[in-house]
């Protein structure tokens, strides 16, 4: 009978409802603890994802800007070789016209006149 009495006492003093009240409010929790952590995760990737946007948009300014600089400089160094080879031909010419008047001695056959 000592059971019997335990038991009544329990279920009458409100320990079923307690255990019952106390594993509900347990599932609910672990439920909203589990969403805020999602919530949590997902925060961090938003995160991430606007951190690499942003990385990537600068990386592309990076090299929008690096081209136009090696652009540039191609152009220069394209006007340079062809100022040099507007030289080059001239200083040809001006050997090939001042070959024959290699030898310093007047009356030499190898010296044109």
């Amino acid at each position: 009978m000592a059971y019997i009495d335990t038991i009544l006492a329990f279920l009458l003093g409100g320990g079923l409802i307690g255990t019952v009240t106390g594993f509900v409010t347990m599932k609910f929790t672990k439920k909203k603890a589990e969403a805020d952590a999602m919530m949590s995760i997902q925060d961090i990737y938003q995160e991430l994802i606007n951190d690499l946007r942003e990385d990537k948009d600068v990386l592309k300014k990076e090299k929008d800007a690096n081209e136009q600089k090696m652009s540039e400089k191609i152009d220069l160094m394209d006007k340079r070789i062809a100022a040099m080879s507007i030289q080059i031909e001239t200083n040809n010419r001006d050997i090939r016209d001042l070959k024959p008047l290699k030898c310093l001695v007047m009356n030499c056959k190898l010296r044109k006149q």
